[in-house]
């Protein structure tokens, strides 16, 4: 007796399969990235963004939610989310299925993804890359990227944007901050 021939495509980083339904933020029908982009590689520093070493859980799903609405991930995407153990029992439980870098102390997330950018080969692999950070200490590694022919794109909040990173993103800065409530009495736009 023969076996028979299991084909089985992987599921996307967040659900359905490369020929499922949109992925959303790319605007692309079957879980495609857009015309024109290719495979990236998104760098958070979930803390930064968060503003906190110990986020609520319900300020981690408004942050998942928020990046892939506004960023999106294509099929392709790989995604590192830097952060300290405290923080990682709300974010590990909240944000699933991403890989994880857990390192505490001072410049811990940063230190954790500067560290894959440097030892991971990211320019040679990947023509987009996004760091969800706002901390200057990837102003030098922006400017190494762009060099090397990356396309970077910055994910950060606003008035939490170094100016030393914003001189160095040549591409895109896109500010992740959820939107402003309307005035009281006026209807939401």
């Amino acid at each position: 007796m023969t076996r028979p021939r299991v084909w089985y495509r992987p599921p996307t980083l967040y659900g359905g399969n490369a020929s499922g339904p949109p992925v959303p933020g790319t605007g692309a029908a079957g879980g495609q990235a857009p015309t024109g982009l290719s495979r990236a590689v998104h760098l958070v520093d979930a803390e930064n963004l968060l503003g906190t070493a110990v986020p609520r859980p319900a300020d981690v799903r408004q942050l998942a939610a928020r990046y892939t609405d506004v960023i999106g991930f294509g099929p392709m995407d790989q995604v590192v989310i830097a952060c300290s153990h405290l923080a990682f029992k709300t974010i590990g439980f909240c944000w699933p299925g991403p890989q994880y870098l857990l390192r505490s102390g001072p410049d811990g997330a940063d230190l954790a993804l500067l560290a894959v950018l440097r030892h991971d080969h990211i320019a040679a692999r990947f023509p987009r890359v996004v760091i969800a950070s706002g901390d200057h200490i990837f102003a030098q590694a922006v400017t190494d990227l762009t060099t090397s022919g990356c396309r970077v794109t910055i994910a950060t909040r606003r008035g939490h944007l170094s100016r030393t990173l914003e001189l160095a993103a040549s591409h895109q800065i896109i500010y992740l901050d959820p939107p402003a409530d309307p005035p009281a009495g006026q209807p939401a736009a």
